[in-house]
């Protein structure tokens, strides 16, 4: 795994990539508090916003992103369609440890009248 550390506007970051699938990575994003965000490639995340997170809860929080990432470039995830909209979204783990990554609304719009997102 390769990683990079910095900081872009006012967050830190923290991105891993595989070295085998380059183009495959996961950044866990965070100001320091009010929100935290799991970005991996193909547009898909996980956001928690809250005002004024405890600091333990901070760490335990960016733990988890950090976890749910590496799960992700581990392999163990699953691509899903919803079934009415069939708006695309990744499934991380299995069972009771699932996590959903979603398309931005923005995205999930673009999907529904089949404009992608350019680059």
């Amino acid at each position: 795994m390769d990683t990079e550390l910095g900081t872009r506007r006012d967050a830190a970051y923290l991105k891993v990539a595989n070295k085998a699938d380059p183009p495959d990575f996961a950044v866990v994003w965070t100001p320091g508090d009010r929100w935290f965000s799991l970005d991996v490639a193909g547009g898909f995340s996980l956001v928690y916003i809250e005002e004024e997170t405890p600091g333990d809860e901070v760490r335990e929080r960016l733990d988890s992103y950090l976890s749910i990432g590496l799960r992700y470039l581990s392999g163990d995830r699953e691509n899903v369609r919803s079934k009415l909209l069939r708006i695309p979204s990744v499934r991380v783990g299995s069972g009771g440890n699932a996590v959903t990554l979603r398309l931005s609304l923005v995205d999930e719009v673009r999907h529904l009248f089949g404009r992608r997102r350019e680059g």
